[in-house]
């Protein structure tokens, strides 16, 4: 296998069926700077996979990360064997190939994530990377209503019907104006250093009804919720949330979601992704929708003496 860097604008990537993802999307891609597309190929000069990954550079090195608001570098690979046996060995080599390619340029920090089912990470731990495990819930959409409705917490149902009762209507938004102003009011309350300029050019520059979809909870038609969600041919990503704690009702933020993953199903989706679930509060709220704990690692790795410096603000991940 051979990695090679790719001018997205000089290719076609629907040429590549099993490239699937909404998340290495040319759409999606450009929408970021410093994005670096790669293509894998095989021997024969056949594309077999790619990734995407945002570059920087300090003095002379590299810091290499996921797109902002991209919870992986998506990559993709088209693995041809039927043979369990050697299916697990293109794997495994993919991911020595991945490992090699990294190692040979020149990295001050390297901290990536590879996509949901990417699990065989022994190259990385064998090239002294620090492989972590992450988390996200995922809702089979395959289940009936009746099903999802009854894998919820009895809180959050309770919750769907509180907000019944006490009038609160959700409504499925085309105005991404309305999304952000209600985005931006939970950036501010904790208060988070967020760039308006990404923001805008997800709702408004890639954002249409063929990939993305928000929901918006009124209150006496005051916005007091929203959701902001992107998706491919099978999936549906929760991606922006958020509320106006200034004008918020309990079930705002619950009836958002739900209404999200209602219309996922009802557009043909196999799986609604929260789309990670590490921070502590988050992780409980998004569990109580009763999704499957799924699981997706991140590599790191960075030179010793920037290693030594992150293992004090960053030792979950160094």
């Amino acid at each position: 296998m051979q990695i090679r860097k790719t001018d997205i604008d000089s290719i076609n990537l629907s040429d590549f069926s099993f490239n699937n993802s909404v998340f290495s999307s040319f759409e999606w891609i450009k929408k970021f700077d410093n994005h670096v597309f790669y293509l894998i190929y095989e021997k024969d000069n056949s594309v077999i996979g790619g990734f995407v990954i945002q570059k920087s550079s300090i003095v002379g090195y590299n810091i290499i990360k996921n797109l902002p608001y991209t919870p992986t570098i998506s990559l993709f690979f088209n693995n041809k064997s039927k043979n369990y046996s050697n299916a697990n060995s293109n794997t495994k080599h993919l991911m020595d190939c991945i490992a090699d390619f990294f190692d040979s340029s020149k990295n001050l920090i390297v901290k990536f994530a590879l996509p949901f089912g990417f699990n065989d990470l022994q190259p990385f731990i064998w090239r002294k990377y620090k492989v972590i495990p992450n988390y996200t819930y995922r809702l089979n959409l395959n289940n009936s209503i009746e099903n999802l409705v009854g894998n919820m917490s009895p809180q959050r149902r309770n919750e769907l019907k509180k907000g019944d009762k006490d009038g609160i209507v959700v409504r499925r938004n085309f105005d991404n104006e309305l999304v952000l102003s209600v985005i931006n009011k939970t950036f501010d309350r904790k208060e988070l250093n967020v760039s308006t300029n990404i923001l805008r050019r997800i709702l408004f520059d890639f954002a249409n009804e063929s990939n993305s979809y928000s929901f918006v909870a009124f209150k006496n038609e005051q916005p007091i919720a929203t959701t902001f969600c992107i998706y491919d041919n099978s999936v549906v990503y929760y991606l922006l949330g958020g509320y106006d704690n200034f004008n918020k009702h309990q079930s705002g933020g619950a009836m958002c979601v739900w209404n999200s993953v209602l219309h996922a199903k009802e557009i043909g989706k196999a799986v609604f992704d929260f789309e990670g679930s590490m921070l502590k509060p988050v992780e409980r709220y998004f569990r109580d929708f009763g999704g499957e704990l799924s699981t997706y690692y991140t590599v790191n790795k960075a030179k010793l003496p920037i290693e030594l410096l992150l293992k004090f603000i960053k030792r979950e991940y160094f």
